[in-house]
Order: structure tokens, then sequence, then C-alpha cells
């Protein structure tokens, strides 16, 4: 979510800044504002999910539910995987820009425009 709302050490940030530019670039300046609009009327919703899943209120004392007897449930390593590889990538993708652009401009100079 942080990186859909283009904060800093996400490729995120990266994204807005490269896409932006370009259309600036292009003379599009009206594009530009568009974006920057979008990008802040987004910013509550992507910022209200993560108030959703990390700051929700707990149960009201004296409403917890019984928890099955053995303890916790048993780990799901593939969850924890996926968990783990896209935070490499989100992060990681900050600190290795300069390989992703290259493989980008190739792409697109592969289709010969």
């Amino acid at each position: 979510m942080l990186g859909f709302a283009g904060f800093p050490l996400t490729g995120g940030l990266f994204a807005k800044f490269f896409v932006f530019s370009a259309a600036y670039d292009a003379g599009d300046w009206w594009l530009v504002i568009i974006g920057v609009v979008a990008t802040m009327v987004s910013l509550p919703y992507y910022l209200n999910v993560v108030r959703w899943i990390y700051m929700r209120p707990g149960p009201a004392p004296g409403s917890a539910q019984p928890v099955a007897v053995g303890g916790s449930p048993p780990r799901e390593h593939a969850l924890g995987l996926a968990v783990t590889a896209s935070i490499v990538v989100t992060i990681g993708s900050f600190f290795v820009v300069q390989p992703i652009l290259d493989v980008a401009a190739k792409a697109v100079a592969s289709l010969g425009l």
C-alpha cells in the first residue's frame, strides 16, 4: 500500500516520479497536475487499509472468544515466504532502480517505436 501511494523507500516513489517526469517532458503538464491530485485523493484510501489492518481496536473486555486447545495454528510457510518476497521486492526496487530502467529501455527499444 505504501508503494502504491508513492512513499519513499518503495518502488512506487520512482514509478510515480518517472511517469510524471515523462509527462512533463512531453509537455503534458496538465496530466502531471491530474496525477498529483489523484495521488493526493488516493492517499487516504491506501492509508485507511493499513489503519484497518494494524490499528483496529481489540475485543471489548469480557467478550473474548474461547481459543481452541493446543495453542496457535500451525505456521504457513508459503504465506511467510510470499510476504517476505513482497517486502524484498518493494524495498529492493528502491535500491536497484537502474537495472530495472535498463530492462525497461531494452523492452521499449525492441518494440521499434
